[in-house]
């Protein structure tokens, strides 16, 4: 098989996907107002990035997840490498190590939100919740 057809044969799915989503949007099968059609997705992305906020929004998500990524880090490299040169340690931590990261970030978010409010703490706590066991155990 060519390199072309592989191409073809993988972008196949996405084009099917995206034709549906256009016939029923437009044909008034699919609710607008839960998914809207294409076109109004790509009008309103062109006026907000004429207006600047768009750009202003996503530079605000990637310094959450920069910053939550950093110290996702700073606590999970060094916890790992301490409990890989002190073996007893992990005898007192893999309990609670194993129950915390089998719980999803996602299910933690109201008890963030109480404990830290709704501002950029709680988003960045969750990444940081995310980032953290995968850094952990990649390191131990």
């Amino acid at each position: 098989m060519t390199k072309a057809k592989k191409v073809l044969k993988s972008l196949f799915l996405p084009a099917a996907i995206f034709a549906i989503w256009y016939l029923t949007s437009n044909a008034g099968i699919l609710n607008t107002y839960i998914i809207p059609p294409p076109q109004e997705i790509l009008q309103t992305a062109a006026v907000l990035i004429k207006k600047g906020t768009l750009a202003k929004h996503v530079a605000s998500s990637l310094y959450r997840v920069f910053f939550g990524f950093l110290l996702a880090f700073i606590l999970a490299f060094p916890t790992a490498v301490l409990i890989g040169i002190i073996r007893p340690l992990e005898d007192y931590l893999i309990l609670i190590i194993e129950f915390v990261r089998h719980v999803p970030p996602i299910a933690c978010i109201p008890m963030l939100i109480l404990w830290l409010g709704i501002g950029e703490s709680s988003k960045i706590a969750v990444i940081i919740l995310a980032a953290f066991f995968p850094i952990f155990l990649n390191t131990l």
